[in-house]
């Protein structure tokens, strides 16, 4: 008979022969840049460092998403270009940091009531709603401290972000608009005088050399090309046109 104290050493041996205890799942690491985002389907695809390859990534409800300051991040508030540090477990993230870039493009609407923006980005053309809370900064290019209602839209903006919220707003307003027909084009061919839409009153712009002068179809024309009657839409800033858009009028 096998005394007590074999027995269980028996017992032990069995319990930690190979292949009877699992071994710990092992995380792998990946650092790159997120290169696409699906929120519903809680999938992201990630360029690695050092090489061109596309990486797919899993998120659960588990996957712990945090700023490179420990803010906690939701997966919406992820974006394309946002740099990963990930832990994950055969393609399922268990952790993301992420280093928040900055965000550019235009004012498509405003929420002063929620205190968000919808901003249309500039490269991508994916709309994304920017919160603002007590601690967003919003400054024109220049410095100059704005309020939200101060926004239009179609303004250009930089928008930084500390955690789920912009930390500050850089705006470069869009330039004023005047619709009209010419009424004339100045000798000098450095103005023309538009009847203004609606007013019918005669507003003198000055066209420079940075001035860009298209078509509706985005044909590039030059002053000499326009003449009296055309219909225009122009951008300016302090009656200095920055861009005149041409609907040429019908020939007699």
């Amino acid at each position: 008979m096998k005394s007590r104290g074999t027995l269980i050493l028996m017992s032990v041996v069995i319990l930690v022969a190979p292949g009877l205890i699992a071994p710990a799942a092992r995380a792998d690491g990946l650092t790159g840049v997120i290169r696409t985002i699906d929120v519903e389907g809680r999938k992201m695809v990630v360029r690695q460092t050092g090489t061109e390859q596309d990486v797919p990534v899993t998120l659960t409800d588990q996957t712990r998403l945090t700023t490179s300051q420990g803010s906690l991040l939701q997966l919406k508030d992820l974006k394309p270009n946002d740099s990963v540090g990930i832990a994950h477990q055969s393609g399922v993230a268990t952790s993301v940091v992420v280093s928040q870039v900055p965000l550019f493009g235009f004012v498509s609407t405003i929420d002063t009531e929620g205190k968000s923006l919808l901003v249309t980005e500039k490269e991508t053309k994916r709309k994304v709603t920017v919160p603002i809370n007590e601690r967003t900064a919003i400054v024109t290019s220049a410095g100059k401290a704005m309020e939200l209602k101060g926004l239009k839209t179609g303004d250009g903006v930089v928008v930084t972000y500390s955690g789920p919220a912009a930390s500050r707003i850089a705006v470069n307003p869009k330039p004023p608009e005047l619709s009209g027909h010419v009424k004339e084009i100045g000798a000098d061919m450095k103005s023309i005088v538009v009847t203004e839409l609606g007013t019918e009153a005669p507003v003198r712009v000055a066209v420079t050399s940075s001035t860009t002068i298209v078509t509706g179809e985005g044909k590039t024309l030059s002053l000499k090309d326009l003449k009296v009657g055309d219909g225009v839409g122009i951008a300016h800033e302090a009656s200095v046109a920055s861009k005149i858009v041409v609907n040429a009028a019908p020939s007699p």
